[in-house]
């Protein structure tokens, strides 16, 4: 029969029918759990560890042949370790299959996948369901289907018998048998299956005929949870496949391994093995019911392959009938040989069955065999005993009579199976000859030589154990005579090793005699064994018996020995206690005395016992083990006795010091205290030796005495030097005193004389009384201060003498002070009065009415008494100065009163018309003007000034000779319309250039440039060799001489260390920058620290990187203004940006220590848009830009929406470390590592050498080296391969690596893929697809490499690229564009630069409580931005706060750049988070930041302007630069 089984998913159903027309569908309940029936114990292993044992549940048994009936049996068994959850998986997936077989003839109710769960047990035991499965064979003959399952430890499996042996019998009995596993097929598993083969072969031995090769139908391995579908699938096809390679035979292997292989392909008509998947986690669930749409699909697929193939198996044994009346017999008959201990083979196998078979024909609780089928042969009744049966069987017994007298003793069971076939030969034929119907009778015949073969044996095995018996007997008794012989127990302890050595001997040749004596046997290895444990156990008595009497010996011994050390100790203890000083060396001679005692006390008792020897060594150790302990118990002691001593004497010192101390207030000479010290030294020798250990005489004791009397003369000799050195302290501190108290006297009294000018006699008498009680205050106070008894010192008399003399003088001054003080104030009113009349002479020229005229004089009258109110020196003593005041008051009355008359008068004369005077002039001013601009296409901006002046003055002129009298008005109107007039020719002037021009400087880290816009575009200035970029070095020379540009570059390697370049990778930083540290290993130069900033060192000179950045700039700048021919005050430097805030203002310390003043601090890539938008200014649409700056040392992107009148910059991202540089030390490692390979040459050894030589040599080198490897990168733009070539690089050895495009690509590609994920970065954070980018704008130089190029190209989807400006010098064009706008007029009326929006790099924050970093600011803000957030104090009565600024991106404060931090403090105390924080911060058009925090309950405010902490050069240090370089300027001008 083939069954076909398969899952239909959409149905929930397992499919199951024939092959040719069997086909159904059994439904798969999911709403509830039912029972598929229950397993019964059909045989199981005994519970003790001793005895094994199996056993049959008859009940059970009986209970499962009754439903068999008449039928033939088939059986499949499984076997295997297995968890629950997979053994229910497995049995209740057969048992469905089964179910579903038997329903294609009735209909059977529907079941869960699973069986039902059993105990698990501690010992192998064999389950059989609760019922037999009725299916028909391919005839379609009924045959019953039995399902054993067996089960046990993981150890029954390995190693058990038990479980052996019923695996055998399961192999015997069953059509198919599953091994079921996990995950593999282990080495072990497959060993033990050859195990089981063997026991399952036992039985089967005697039935199999001469051309039957494999005694099993079907073995089938089951794998579970398969993990490796991939090298072998899931099912039959993989499992086969996995099956042949692990049971191929390889040399490696073991013998045992190799036959288990051989057994398991020999054994079998067939051996597949099936993997199957992991079921899925719901299968594993304690609530599992068995639905299958919670299988995994290929667990099922797997699943009904496996069962289908199973099921194809399920035939009848072994090809042969197996009835339940010979299942029965061979269960109990394997079962009982096994119990009894003899291995179970196939004759005592065959006899015990034929025995239970001829038993079972009266049993009337099974049915005959021969019943079972009708139509059978053998239904026939056999007749009785017959007289032929016996002539058969007396041929029987005399074949084994003769075989008797040969040997009976020593027959083994082949001989004894031997002699049966040829007996049973010999009845049988007998029993043909005698009668022709023989066949009627030899059934009857086959039991009765079964019986009588099982006596033969039984008698044959009785005979044998007695002889084994006898002989055993005979070779212990000679064993023990022969040990008695050679040791006898009452001569005392034996040697044991010399025991077994004979023992050994002994032992040998008996197990000989013995082996002899037994002749040929099946059991002479386990009577040999038997023998062999007799005798060993009879020599562990005789040792037994030694030891123990040596034990009592030792005992007594050990005893005698503790009597001995006890008394050596109690001596030497005593001696010890009599003398605790005594020295080693006296105690170790007492040792060797005792010692000997103790030996001699020993030998007296002991020398002749056998173990003498024994007692001397451990005596002798026990001895030097005490004396140890004894010695280290004296030192100990001594080194107390030492310690107590030292202390004993430091503290007699400290006692006498004290002491001393105390007497030395009261004594006035050094004689006194050493007469006081020599009395009271013997009292204190004399106390030490009364409190110290030693006894009177010791020498310690003497030696100690010394010691103390030295340090008490130490003690003197410092109270004396500490008495001298107090005296000379106090005099100096009188001293000082005395002179701060005169200082401050004469200093108070000068001030009041001073900001008086004079005072009067009883106010300075006022003022010394408070100054002298002020300085006398001054005075004790110092003194107290130095605690200086005020006794001590010079008395009040000594400074009052002093401060009187000099009150005297002061008192003189005073008066001659006032003197002059009043003859200077009518001075003052005299030249004040003059004043008034020369102005008002003067203003009667002017004025036309009286009206005017009093206005003049009121205002002229004011300026004369302010004149006087400033000028006189008692300006602040109003008392002092009124009576002068009044006096100039009443002059300039009577004086206006004498004007007004004079001015009446002058009125009448006065006529004409001015108007065409007026004109005149105006009309010539314009003439002149226009003659001027007529010759130049621009006119300085100072020489047109002057023009100005000069025709303005000209034509006033010629007005005032045409008009008699001219009014100051009218003068002031002509004026005021002449300049009107130049406004316009100034304006037309400065088309052509502005006033005071700003340049735009681009401050690359590699190359400098410079710009200006002029004359309505911009141009970029050459350099001093007529180059447009410029190097960034600076070359330092030993006689202070400096050299910047190119030819700083060209001469590097000659001067490495003195030439400093990437000065901008500098700039800002702290020295600990680990970016910063990168690249201190790789620059020829010294970079040191300097109280945490990188200073560059040169010449033994220190220079802030600011420093070196101004020596560049002041380059710039220079040939600017050579360019220009004017002075250049003013510029626009450009930074990266992502420069930080401290980078940012440390640039413009930088421009103004060039003499710069600078006008903003602008970001390359904004630089870049505003040069775009200059090329790009007809563009009507809005477009979305991206500018893609990478120079020589900084790389930044910037996305930015580009319109007519509006550049708005989007977002801003980059890296200030990368750039061309990088891709230059890339391909110079390259070159270096490639000279070590072909030269064994390390280029870079030395370079951080002690030597000086050394390091200048190799740092030379490595300068030449960087500098071919920039010339071959730009030669690689253009070129496919270059060779990189430095002429005696190391030594005579030329540099020679040859370099192409890929190569240097590969060494860079890390970089290269980094710009793109900034890109990426920028355009995430503009929210913007790259779809959406109308332009990308390439700049910078390191834009030109075609890899970069082409990684733009992919990335954008092969938009072209914007190269329209010259990449070197855009950020320089858009940085002049900037200056111009903020400098000129053109600029600001261009369309162009309407509006210029910036963002912030970096977001901005503070730290807050716990860590973390709040932002206030976020990244790509439009600045310049002003913002504020509110935070609360985190602590109860928390009276100030600090504000902790940083800048980035980190959750984290202290994991971005740290920017500042100032206090708030006036924070009213209150409970947490009730006072409110409100932090602002500001950034300004140049991106620099101020930060303020108010408390909103008090209004307390506290700020910063973020400057500090930046690592930045001082103000001071700032003008001290600027000094220094306007006195070179002025040195090389002279």
């Amino acid at each position: 029969m083939n069954l076909v089984i398969s899952y239909n998913s959409q149905h929930r159903a397992i499919q199951i029918g024939s092959a040719t027309s069997l086909s159904f569908v059994v439904a798969i309940n999911m709403a509830k759990p039912c029972s598929s029936g229950k397993e019964l114990l059909l045989l199981v292993s005994s519970e003790s560890s001793k005895n094994s044992s199996l056993k049959v549940n008859d009940e059970n048994l009986k209970q499962i042949l009754a439903k068999v009936g008449k039928r033939q049996i088939s059986i499949i068994s499984v076997v295997g370790q297995t968890r629950q959850h997979e053994r229910r998986l497995l049995l209740g997936s057969i048992i469905r299959s089964l179910e579903a077989c038997e329903a294609a003839k009735s209909n059977s109710p529907e079941k869960p996948f699973l069986s039902d769960q059993l105990p698990e047990l501690d010992r192998a035991v064999t389950w059989i369901f609760h019922r037999p499965f009725i299916l028909k064979d391919e005839d379609g003959h009924q045959f019953a289907l039995l399902l054993l399952d067996t089960q046990g430890s993981q150890q029954d499996l390995l190693k058990g018998r038990e479980m052996a042996s019923l695996i055998g019998l399961n192999l015997h009995l069953s059509s198919t048998t599953i091994i079921s596993s996990s995950k593999q097929l282990p080495e072990n598993l497959i060993s033990r299956v050859g195990t089981f083969i063997n026991h399952g072969l036992l039985p089967n031995r005697e039935e199999m005929g001469d051309d039957e090769k494999t005694p099993f139908q079907t073995l089938t391995f089951h794998i579970r949870d398969w993990n490796f579908p991939v090298d072998f699938p899931f099912g039959g096809t993989g499992g086969n496949k996995f099956l042949d390679m692990k049971l191929q035979i390889k040399p490696a292997q073991n013998k045992e391994s190799k036959q288990s292989r051989q057994l398991i392909r020999n054994c079998f008509q067939s051996v597949d093995c099936y993997l199957t998947p992991f079921p899925g986690q719901p299968a594993i669930m304690p609530g599992f019911t068995g639905a299958v749409e919670k299988l995994d699909g290929q667990f099922v697929s797997s699943m009904n392959e496996f069962l289908s193939s199973l099921l194809n198996n399920a035939k009848t044994p072994n090809g042969k009938g197996l009835t339940g009346q010979c299942l029965k017999i061979r269960l109990e008959s394997y079962i009982q040989l096994f119990n009894s201990g003899v291995v179970p083979t196939s004759l005592t196998f065959l006899s015990r069955s034929h025995t239970a078979l001829s038993q079972s024909q009266s049993d009337v609780g099974l049915p005959d065999e021969s019943n079972l089928d009708q139509t059978s042969p053998t239904n026939s009744a056999i007749p009785g005993d017959s007289q032929l049966v016996k002539t058969a069987l007396d041929a029987y017994n005399g074949i084994w009579k003769k075989h008797q007298k040969k040997d009976t003793f020593s027959a083994t069971e082949t001989n004894l199976l031997k002699t049966h076939k040829l007996a049973e030969k010999k009845a049988f034929d007998t029993l043909r000859n005698s009668e022709d119907n023989a066949e009627d009778y030899e059934k009857q015949l086959k039991l009765e030589l079964a019986e009588r073969f099982v006596a033969i044996q039984k008698e044959c095995t009785e005979k044998r154990q007695l002889m084994i018996s006898k002989a055993a007997s005979e070779c212990l008794d000679e064993y023990k005579d022969g040990v008695m012989a050679a040791f006898p127990l009452d001569n005392g302890i034996f040697d044991e090793r010399q025991f077994v050595k004979v023992s050994s001997q002994l032992i040998a040749r008996l197990n000989d005699d013995f082996e002899e004596k037994l002749g040929d046997g099946d059991d002479n290895a386990a009577a040999a064994e038997s023998f062999q444990k007799r005798l060993k156990a009879e020599e562990a008595k005789y040792l037994a018996i030694n030891n123990e009497q040596k034990h009592c010996s030792k005992d007594f011994s050990k005893a005698e020995l503790e009597v001995v050390l006890a008394e050596y100790e109690k001596k030497m203890r005593g001696l010890t206690n009599l003398d605790p000083f005594m020295d080693n060396k006296t105690l170790k001679i007492w040792h060797e005395e005792s010692h000997q005692s103790a030996l001699k006390q020993l030998k007296l008792k002991w020398e002749k016992t056998p173990n003498y020897q024994d007692l001397v060594n451990q005596l002798e150790h026990s001895l030097n083990e005490l004396f140890d302990k004894i010695q280290t118990d004296h030192s100990k002691l001594q080194e107390k006795y030492s310690a107590e001593t030292e202390e004993l004497i430091s503290s007699l010192e400290l006692s006498y010091s004290n002491e001393l101390r105390q007497e030395l207030n009261g004594m006035c000479t050094n004689a006194e205290l050493e007469a006081l010290h020599s009395q009271r030294v013997t009292g204190f020798l004399h106390r030490f030796q009364q409190q110290c250990h030693y006894p009177r005489g010791n020498f310690l004791l003497i030696c100690n005495l010394e010691i103390l009397k030295e340090k008490l003369e130490s003690v003197l000799a410092n109270v004396l030097d500490e008495k001298t050195k107090s005296k000379k302290a106090q005099d100096e501190g009188i001293k000082m005193a005395m002179e701060e108290a005169w200082t401050f006297y004469n200093e108070e009294m000068g001030d009041h004389i001073h900001t008086h000018v004079f005072l009067e006699e009883d106010a300075l008498d006022k003022a010394n009384e408070d100054v002298v009680d002020q300085a006398f205050d001054m005075y004790f106070n110092l003194l107290k201060q130095k605690s200086i008894p005020q006794h001590l010192a010079p008395g009040r008399n000594v400074l009052e003498q002093k401060f009187a003399a000099a009150y005297v003088s002061l008192k003189k001054q005073n008066v001659q002070n006032r003197t002059i003080t009043i003859s200077q104030t009518k001075n003052l009113v005299s030249d004040c009065l003059k004043d008034y009349q020369d102005s008002m002479n003067e203003g009667m020229n002017t004025v036309r009415n009286i009206e005017t005229l009093t206005s003049l004089h009121e205002e002229m009258m004011s300026q004369a008494i302010s004149g006087l109110q400033d000028k006189c020196a008692k300006k602040d003593d109003p008392q002092f100065l009124q009576p002068y005041i009044n006096e100039l008051e009443r002059e300039i009355l009577e004086t206006f009163e004498e004007v007004e008359e004079i001015f009446e008068l002058k009125l009448s004369k006065e006529s004409g018309a001015t108007n065409a005077a007026l004109n005149e002039a105006r009309k010539f001013y314009n003439e002149e003007m226009k003659k001027h601009f007529e010759n130049h296409d621009f006119i300085r901006p100072d020489r047109l000034e002057t023009l100005h002046k000069d025709v303005s003055k000209e034509a006033i002129r010629k007005c005032c000779e045409a008009v008699t009298l001219l009014s100051e008005a009218q003068k002031l109107e002509l004026k005021e319309a002449l300049k009107q007039t130049f406004e316009k020719y100034k304006q037309e002037n400065d088309m052509n250039l502005e006033v005071d021009p700003a340049i735009g400087i681009d401050l690359g880290t590699t190359y400098c440039c410079v710009a200006v816009y002029m004359k309505g575009k911009v141009r970029i200035i050459p350099n001093a060799i007529g180059k447009y970029t410029t190097p960034s070095y600076v070359a330092f020379s030993q006689d202070r001489a400096e050299t910047v540009g190119e030819p700083a570059k060209n001469r590097a390697y000659e001067n490495p260390e003195n030439t400093v370049f990437d000065a901008k990778r500098i700039i800002g930083r702290k020295f600990n920058d680990p970016v910063l540290q990168g690249d201190i290993k790789l620059w020829p130069f010294s970079v040191v620290d300097d109280n945490g900033v990188p200073k560059v060192l040169v010449n033994g000179k220190k220079l802030h990187p600011e420093e070196i950045a101004a020596k560049i700039l002041r380059e710039l700048k220079a040939d600017a203004e050579k360019f220009m021919q004017c002075e250049v005050k003013k510029a626009v430097i450009t930074v990266p940006a992502y420069f930080t805030d401290g980078q940012r203002q440390a640039t413009i310390d930088a421009g103004q220590m060039a003499g710069l003043q600078v006008l903003t601090i602008l970001s390359e890539p904004t630089a870049g848009a505003l040069a775009y938008k200059k090329q790009h200014t007809d563009d009507e649409k809005p477009r979305n830009v991206l500018i893609f700056d990478l120079g020589g040392g900084t790389f930044d992107v910037a996305v930015l929406k580009s319109s007519r009148g509006e550049i708005e910059i989007l977002a801003v991202d980059g890296d200030t470390h990368l750039g061309g540089e990088d891709f230059d030390r890339n391909l110079m490692k390259y070159c270096a590592e490639q000279f070590k390979t072909q030269h064994d040459i390390d280029l870079l050894f030395g370079k951080e050498s002690d030597i000086k030589q050394m390091r200048d040599q190799v740092r030379r080198r490595l300068k030449r080296l960087q500098g071919e490897c920039e010339r071959k990168k730009i030669e690689l733009t253009s070129a496919r391969r270059v060779t990189v070539t430095v002429d005696n690089m190391h030594g005579t050895t030329d540099l020679v690596v040859p370099v192409t495009r890929d190569t240097f690509e590969q060494l860079n590609a890390t970089l290269f893929e980094k710009t793109i994920a900034v890109v990426e970065s920028a355009l995430v954070e503009a929210k913007m697809e790259k779809s959406e980018v109308d332009d990308i704008v390439l700049v910078g130089g390191s834009t030109r490499i075609p890899k970069i190029q082409r990684m733009l190209e992919d990335y954008f989807g092969g938009k072209a690229l914007d190269c329209s400006i010259n990449p070197d010098e855009a950020v320089a064009f858009g940085a002049a564009l900037k200056a111009a706008y903020l400098n000129g007029k053109i600029a600001k009326e261009s369309i162009d630069f309407t509006k210029i929006q910036d963002v912030t790099p970096m977001s901005l924050g503070v730290e807050i409580y716990g860590g973390g970093f709040s932002v206030i600011i976020p990244k790509s803000t439009k600045i310049p931005v002003k913002l504020k957030e509110r935070y609360k104090t985190a602590h109860n009565n928390q009276t100030s706060v600090q504000i902790t600024i940083y800048q980035g991106e980190d959750h984290i404060a202290v994991n971005n750049k740290h920017l500042g931090d100032f206090y708030l403090n006036g924070i009213p105390p209150n409970d947490a988070e009730v006072e409110n924080i409100d932090v602002e911060m500001l950034i300004n058009s140049q991106g620099i930041l101020h930060v303020s925090a108010v408390c909103s309950s008090t209004g307390d405010k506290s700020a910063i302007s973020v400057t500090e902490n930046k690592q930045r050069i001082g103000r001071a240090a700032i003008k001290r630069y600027l000094e220094e370089a306007a006195n070179d300027v002025r040195g090389a001008a002279a």
